[in-house]
This record gives C-alpha cells, structure tokens and sequence, in this order.
C-alpha cells in the first residue's frame, strides 16, 4: 500500500493562519489521502479477488466511518457543486467489522454519488436496523440513474456502462470493489435505480 500524506500542523503554513485557511488545509489533506485510497483499492482489487486481503475485525461506529468518509469527498462535492447530506442516526448500532475496508466501501459509494450527479444535486446518507439486526446503510443520488437495460452489468469490472467518453473521469471497478468487499466482510449491497431520478445503494 501506499503511504499517506504525512500530517503538517497548522504553525508550519506560511501566511495567515485562520480557521478558514486551515479547513481549506485539512480539505486539501483529507482529498490527498482519498485519491491514495483509490490507487490502493487498484492495487488490492488482486488481493480482493484471490482471498488474500488482510482484514481486522472489531468494534466499529458506523457513524464515525460515515462522517470520515463525508469530509473526505467534501472539497469534490463542493467543486461539482453537489449538497451532502448526512441523515444517518448517530445511534445506529456498532458493527464487527475491518474500519478500513468499511471506509474503502463508503468512500467508493459517496464517490461515485458525486461523480455522477447533476449539478446542484444531493448526495444523503441514511440508515436503518432491519429486522434481522443487520444495519443497512444507503447512499442516494438524484442523478441520471441507471437505464434499466444496464442495471445487470453494474458490478462488472471496468463497465462504466457507455460513459467512457463522457469528462467524468473513471477506472470501472469502484462498484466491483464495493460488491467484493462487502461479501468478504459478510454483508451485501444492492440498488435501487431510477432513469432521470438518481440511485440508491
């Protein structure tokens, strides 16, 4: 894996040092280490496929996770002028799982939710407890959608389903990611799409 950006203090920036230039820092750090968590997930997708990931398992706060991952994509979002909305409950039960392949997940999803959306459109992140005391997290875009004829080849590997010439830049396996890893946690993902109304995951 590839190291991350080491962490400079706010009393090493040259000029003034005001809150704001120091969010705009933190942004600029934080947005660093997503893209280095996107060449990592490029180089793991081997490991992934083979079984040969190391993951750790312990008590993990979704909310937290979900938080991280919001800040981390905040500066795009904030770019391509898209709302992010955080609905999810802070009570939301802990989960036994890797913190860092649960943030590789979120951080694909809300990445993807960004990239393609329309401009001035939302991003909202929610949660529920089913039944079976699973927690079902959902990310929601009010995008394009998925035309109907496409939905069954989202998950496959390097299908950016015709957008290839599009100015959204793209690897195609950010979702085949999101769906390996999750079944290698023990979890599962899935959609819900709408042509002209955005997508749920």
């Amino acid at each position: 894996d590839l190291h991350s950006f080491p962490t400079r203090r706010s009393s090493d920036l040259q000029g003034p040092s005001n809150e704001k230039n120091i969010e705009y820092v933190e942004q600029i750090h934080g947005g660093g280490e997503y893209l280095l968590e996107l060449i990592n997930q490029i180089l793991n997708l081997t490991q992934i496929e083979t079984g040969n990931i190391d993951v750790s398992q312990e008590s993990v706060s979704p909310t937290v996770v979900v938080e991280e991952a919001i800040k981390m994509v905040a500066s795009r979002a904030e770019e391509n002028k898209i709302t992010l909305q955080n609905e999810a409950s802070s009570e939301c039960p802990a989960l036994w799982t890797d913190p860092l392949r649960f943030r590789q997940i979120m951080l694909n999803l809300l990445s993807n939710a960004v990239k393609y959306n329309n401009t001035n459109g939302e991003v909202i992140v929610s949660n529920d407890v089913a039944e079976n005391g699973c927690v079902r997290i959902k990310v929601t875009d009010t995008g394009p959608g998925i035309p109907p004829d496409k939905q069954d080849q989202l998950f496959q590997q390097f299908n950016r389903l015709g957008r290839e010439s599009g100015d959204v830049e793209g690897s195609g396996i950010g979702l085949t990611i999101v769906k390996e890893l999750a079944v290698y946690l023990g979890g599962e993902i899935g959609f819900e799409s709408e042509e002209g109304k955005g997508s749920t995951f």
